[in-house]
C-alpha cells in the first residue's frame, strides 16, 4: 500500500497566547486551553448549588482547581 504525503497539518497551528497585555504567562496557553477553562469555569459557576459541587468548601478549589485539572 502506497503512503500518500499530505501538507494541511502545516497550515493549521494552534496559536499560542504569551502575554496578555502586560502581565506575562508562565506558561504558553493555546485558545484550545482557554476555551475548555472558560466554559468549565461557567458550568462549575451554573451548577454550583448541586451536590456534590456544593460540597466544597475551598472557593480557590472550587473556581480555580477544578477547571484547570
Amino acid at each position: 500500500m502506497k503512503k500518500i504525503k499530505s501538507y494541511t497539518g502545516i497550515w493549521n497551528v494552534e496559536k499560542v497566547l504569551y502575554a496578555i497585555n502586560d502581565f506575562n504567562l508562565p506558561f504558553p496557553v493555546t485558545f484550545t486551553q482557554i476555551t475548555w477553562f472558560v466554559i468549565t469555569e461557567f458550568i462549575i459557576i451554573l451548577f454550583g448549588d448541586i451536590p456534590p459541587l456544593s460540597m466544597i468548601e475551598g472557593a480557590f478549589l472550587k473556581y480555580f482547581g477544578i477547571p484547570v485539572a
